[in-house]
């Protein structure tokens, strides 16, 4: 049901992108914390240089706004560059979840067809790949690795919980698996390079996310942008009270509300792992992948929605060994 849910959300916002009226409504874009606040304090800045200007005649100051306007120019170039290398973040960190889901369903095709896997095994692969996934999505947004624990076998998930890096783990224990299954004969040497072909891709995603996700777009071009801005609409009353009067105020108030929304755009999507309305929805990419995973194997989906809901009340005595008394 809550899935469900989720779908037919996703499904409205799709459907409602192109009903303006409704989109200015929507969650997907918030005010910018500190905005209102911002907006306030400049509008009654311009409105004390109005004041001053035509009404007390306490000054008589004005700037050309050709100035203003090749200043415009350059600060528009430079949100460009900003937006873009956001964007460029978000998009390539969607790409490689969605070469996660390609790379995950190649192995398990792959094994399942290579090595005549069994019922019971294909299950115990779809866990291990599921967990991979999982520890991905855990691991990107700092969790404590609470719901991918469970998909890992019992006899392996202590170690796992402590081990320093989940996924290398677990890409270990899938590459072990490999290995097991060519000792064993199930597999001869072309037949195991092939899955380790399809398992290098699948361990080199993890390093393309952990860079996005740890090499933020420097944070002194971001101070020297915001500076700029500020300089332009402080400076920009001088240039318009003589011609526009009291439209000077709102004028100056919107300008800089298109110029910090733009440049607060590009600072929310920068980060694709996290939790708000514009961020990747990392879950229900990691339930797809499960299920694409599953499907290729043909077992039932480890990762269910219910198990996933669950899963935020688990606590660590729920799936660690408990210690027993004497007897």
């Amino acid at each position: 049901m809550q899935n469900g849910k989720a779908m037919s959300s996703a499904s409205l916002t799709q459907e409602s992108r192109g009903n303006w009226f409704f989109l200015l409504l929507s969650k997907g874009y918030k005010f910018p914390p500190g905005m209102a606040l911002s907006l306030v304090v400049l509008g009654t800045y311009a409105a004390i240089l109005c004041l001053g200007d035509f009404h007390f005649d306490l000054w008589d100051i004005e700037l050309p706004l050709t100035l203003h306007g090749l200043l415009g120019f350059v600060i528009s170039l430079l949100l460009v560059f900003r937006t873009n290398s956001a964007y460029e973040r978000w998009w390539e960190a969607r790409k490689l979840l969605g070469n996660l889901n390609d790379s995950g369903r190649y192995v398990a095709i792959k094994l399942r067809a290579l090595a005549d896997l069994g019922l019971d095994e294909r299950h115990r692969l779809a866990e291990w790949l599921c967990a991979y996934v999982w520890s991905i999505k855990e691991h990107l947004r700092d969790r404590n690795h609470e719901y991918s624990s469970t998909l890992v076998p019992p006899d392996y998930r202590v170690a796992y919980l402590h081990s320093p890096h989940k996924p290398i783990f677990l890409m270990y224990r899938l590459a072990d698996l490999a290995k097991v299954l060519r000792d064993k004969g199930r597999l001869d040497g072309h037949e195991l390079q092939i899955v380790e072909t399809g398992l290098k891709p699948v361990g080199d995603l993890v390093g393309g996310l952990e860079r996005i996700k740890n090499t933020p777009i420097p944070l002194a071009y971001t101070l020297h942008l915001r500076r700029i801005i500020l300089l332009y609409v402080v400076t920009l009353p001088l240039g318009l009270v003589h011609d526009y009067h009291w439209w000077t105020v709102p004028i100056v108030m919107v300008t800089f509300y298109i110029m910090a929304g733009i440049e607060y755009i590009g600072e929310e999507i920068e980060e694709p792992f996290g939790r708000d309305e514009n961020d990747l929805p990392v879950s229900q990419i990691g339930v797809r992948i499960c299920q694409s995973i599953s499907a290729a194997l043909e077992v039932d989906n480890p990762c269910q929605p219910t198990l996933m809901k669950a899963s935020v009340s688990l606590k660590p005595s729920d799936y660690l060994p408990q210690p027993t008394g004497p007897s």
